[in-house]
C-alpha cells in the first residue's frame, strides 16, 4: 500500500513556479527545485516526474490562473470598450506589480523554450488562441454596437491586443517604468476605435 503524500501539492507547485519564473528553465536545477519545494529527489520524481514534466505542470497551471485573472478582470463590464479598458489595465497593473519584474512566465517560456520544445510551444499556442478568442468576441460585440472600427477584422485586432499585452509584461521585466502610465488604455482603445 502506497504511503500518503506528506506535502501540499499546491505549495510545492507554487515553489516550483517561483523558481522556474525567476531562474528560467535551463537555469533551474533539480537541486534548486528540491530546495525550493522542501522535497527530496524521490518525492519530486514520484509526484511530478522529470524536471520537464514538472515544468509542464507549472506552465499549464500558471496559464490557467492567468486566463482566469483575465476573465475576472473583464467580467461585469457594461460595454465592450470597458471590457478592453479593464483588460489593458489588468495587464498593465499586473505587469507593473513588483513580482512581475521577473517578466511573465509565459513570455519567458516563449523566448527560452518554444523554439525547440514542441510541447511547450503547443501549450503556449493553445493559451494564446484562448485569449485571442475571448478578445475577438469582445471586439466583435464592439463592432456590432459601433464602438470599434470595422475596417480591420476582429480577430486581427485581438491578435494586436495580445501582442500589446506581451509587450507590457516584457517591458516590466526591465523595470523601465513605462507601465506606470494609466493612459495606455486610452491609446489602445483609440487604435480599436479607428
Amino acid at each position: 500500500m502506497a504511503r500518503p503524500r506528506e506535502f501540499d501539492i499546491d505549495q510545492a507547485l507554487d515553489a516550483a513556479t517561483e523558481t522556474f519564473w525567476r531562474q528560467g528553465y535551463e537555469g533551474t536545477s533539480l537541486v534548486d527545485l528540491m530546495d525550493a519545494m522542501g522535497l527530496k529527489k524521490g518525492s519530486v520524481y514520484k509526484a511530478f516526474g522529470s524536471k520537464h514534466e514538472l515544468f509542464i505542470q507549472v506552465l499549464k497551471r500558471y496559464l490557467d490562473n492567468l486566463f482566469e485573472g483575465t476573465r475576472n478582470a473583464v467580467a461585469g463590464a457594461s460595454t465592450p470598450a470597458e471590457s478592453i479598458r479593464r483588460f489593458v489595465e489588468y495587464v498593465r497593473t499586473t505587469g507593473y506589480d513588483e513580482d512581475m519584474h521577473k517578466g511573465c512566465l509565459a513570455v519567458n517560456s516563449v523566448v527560452e523554450l518554444a523554439p525547440h520544445d514542441a510541447e511547450v510551444l503547443g501549450i503556449l499556442k493553445s493559451h494564446i488562441a484562448k485569449v485571442t478568442g475571448a478578445l475577438t468576441q469582445i471586439i466583435q460585440a464592439g463592432q456590432a454596437d459601433g464602438s470599434f472600427r470595422h475596417d480591420v477584422p476582429a480577430q486581427e485586432l485581438a491578435v494586436f491586443l495580445t501582442v500589446v499585452a506581451a509587450g507590457f509584461v516584457s517591458t516590466s521585466r526591465a523595470s523601465l517604468g513605462e507601465l506606470e502610465r494609466p493612459g495606455l488604455a486610452d491609446v489602445v482603445l483609440s487604435a480599436l476605435q479607428g
